[in-house]
């Protein structure tokens, strides 16, 4: 059985999943809190973590992973996520590249992927969730929603939790014997996909069309008569 450590409040679960790796926690651990003070997404964007959320983060120590496989990966958890919510609520969240999922043009939740590399290899790795659950629309930030507000009552926090956990820990150990099995789906739920999208290159700014995600995660850009492959985040216009 796993270990959770359940909070009422933490700065960052990941940032607490980070110390208990340099203290010498096991495989598997598990934190999850009431609300973050600190809740961070990537780029270190401010991440607002209210009551009524479903706040973790997972700790694995990997011993057959890829390294250029991390942007897939986020990517698998965001479409376990967005299924595991289909099925728990019927409701169809999609997966905007390269780590949100959004129910109906509203941003949902978003995956934080963590890690230390050595070598060719991944040393340790945090997955932090946050999903929108049951948070009172009041409490949200602009163009955020949630399962609540959408449903118009509260779901069950730790049946969705204890789901999401399992449904995550199969699709890790499925991800190591076949990652490129989850792509089609991915790109069935990527809204990101046909999109016009504005992105940094160097020092210029482009604006292209999103036409495909590659086997490591990246999104695929045609912009000016040329193919990127892209791993930052992007503006959808």
């Amino acid at each position: 059985m796993r270990k959770i450590h359940r909070l009422s409040s933490v700065g960052s679960t990941n940032d607490l999943a980070r110390t208990l790796i340099a203290s010498g926690c096991q495989n598997g651990e598990v934190i999850i809190s009431d609300i973050q003070t600190h809740g961070r997404g990537r780029d270190v964007k401010k991440w607002i973590s209210p009551p009524g959320g479903l706040w973790f983060s997972i700790i694995l120590f990997p011993t057959n992973f890829n390294p250029d496989k991390l942007a897939l990966f986020s990517l698998i958890v965001g479409l376990v996520m967005s299924k595991t919510i289909e099925n728990q609520t019927g409701l169809y969240c999609a997966i905007r590249w390269p780590n949100d999922l959004y129910l109906k043009e509203k941003k949902v939740s978003g995956v934080l992927i963590e890690s230390k590399l050595r070598l060719n290899s991944v040393e340790w790795l945090i997955i932090g969730v946050g999903l929108n659950l049951n948070v009172d629309k009041n409490l949200l930030p602009e163009g955020a929603g949630s399962i609540k507000e959408e449903l118009k009552a509260e779901i069950e926090r730790e049946k969705i939790f204890s789901a999401l956990l399992s449904d995550i820990e199969k699709a890790y150990i499925d991800f190591q014997e076949d990652s490129l099995k989850f792509l089609p789906e991915i790109r069935e739920r990527c809204l990101s996909l046909g999109r016009r999208v504005r992105f940094n290159l160097d020092d210029r700014t482009l604006i292209g069309e999103a036409v495909n995600i590659d086997e490591k995660g990246r999104l695929v850009v045609e912009a000016e008569g040329k193919t990127y492959l892209l791993l930052s985040d992007v503006e959808l216009l």
